[in-house]
């Protein structure tokens, strides 16, 4: 836990924990470590988040990166060990909702379905016990149109990995699907 020993109280007693927590900015990286009694017990798991900031100077956009490693352990000090950003599958992430003209609803790109261009700061490392999840979501809503979600993301596996369900009541129709891939970059097209 940390460089002294400490109880951890009722309600963080399941185990120890350390976050690993890296920002590249600029070309130039910063570590943050955070170490503790955690209330959850775990696997190790890492998520990635783009940002986009302004250099003013230069007059130019600037991609970064913010990447969190979290893991946690049981036992007495277990959290001592060098904390490390390991990598593990990378996935495309994005999302796009689109109605039934192929219009973009929001703020999302239809790059999401399409692929057509595969944007450097879409790629994420998903950490090691993730897989790749492809989400699609159709209704045809009470009015008569439709709607299209298209979502790319790292996710948990949980045993269901390609399924499709429909749902409807009188006045709404959805079809729910997802797919999961396990090794690199995913990339999925509904085909029925």
């Amino acid at each position: 836990m940390f460089n002294q020993k400490l109880s951890c109280p009722l309600y963080a007693n399941a185990g120890c924990f350390t976050s690993a927590s890296r920002i590249r900015e600029n070309q130039e990286d910063e570590l943050d470590i955070i170490r503790g009694c955690s209330t959850f017990r775990g696997n190790y798991n890492c998520y990635d988040q783009n940002f986009i900031s302004w250099d003013d100077e230069n007059d130019e956009q600037i991609n970064n990166k913010y990447t969190t490693c979290k893991e946690t352990c049981s036992g007495d000090n277990c959290n001592s060990e060098k904390a490390l950003i390991k990598s593990g599958n990378s996935c495309h992430v994005c999302r796009v909702v689109m109605d039934h003209n192929g219009n973009v609803i929001g703020t999302g790109s239809e790059d999401c379905l399409y692929l057509d261009q595969v944007a450097e700061y879409d790629i994420v490392d998903c950490g090691e016990e993730s897989s790749c999840a492809t989400h699609m979501e159709i209704a045809w809503l009470p009015f008569g149109q439709q709607e299209i979600l298209v979502e790319r993301k790292c996710d948990v596996p949980n045993g269901s990995d390609n399924l499709c369900t429909e749902r409807k009541t009188n006045g709404w129709l959805e079809k729910d699907c997802w797919e999961h891939c396990y090794e690199g970059i995913f990339y999925f097209f509904l085909t029925s």
